[in-house]
């Protein structure tokens, strides 16, 4: 059914969950996968410098690296073959422009689950994914402890 699976990680509970559900999936339609991270680049408006800022960057690409190499680890135990891509800036962009440049056919995230104000003053990225992908997206389920 499906035979490239992109799912974003950022180290979360809720996105552990799309890693497990993916590898899941990856591993039933012996699909590739992609697990991808976006760093947050910091706008010159919150620059305290040309230091701290590629400072800040590499920081977050070290985080995202060992964020990639967990789910790398989840996918390698179960016997899937899978690829990581870090990049720079929104999450959402990220994803959609990942999913097209490798032709994945589906996209398996996490939800933070917010709702009502939250939901409103922080967006989902989830959500925005969901209203702009013109691919299948499966949010995993994910139940606060």
């Amino acid at each position: 059914m499906f035979t490239s699976i992109l799912t974003p990680v950022d180290g979360s509970p809720p996105s552990d969950a799309a890693v497990k559900l993916a590898i899941a999936m990856a591993k039933e339609y012996k699909a590739k996968l992609l697990f991808l991270h976006a760093v947050a680049v910091p706008l010159p408006v919150h620059d305290a410098g040309g230091f701290a800022r590629e400072q800040m960057v590499q920081e977050e690409r070290t985080h995202g690296d060992e964020i990639l190499a967990g789910a790398m680890k989840l996918a390698k135990d179960a016997g899937v073959v899978a690829e990581t891509e870090l990049v720079g800036g929104s999450v959402s962009e990220a994803v959609l422009t990942a999913a097209d440049e490798h032709g994945c056919d589906v996209i398996v995230m996490g939800t933070h689950g917010r709702t009502g104000i939250a939901r409103a003053v922080l967006g989902s990225k989830t959500a925005d994914v969901l209203s702009r992908s013109p691919l299948p997206v499966l949010v995993a389920p994910h139940l606060n402890s």
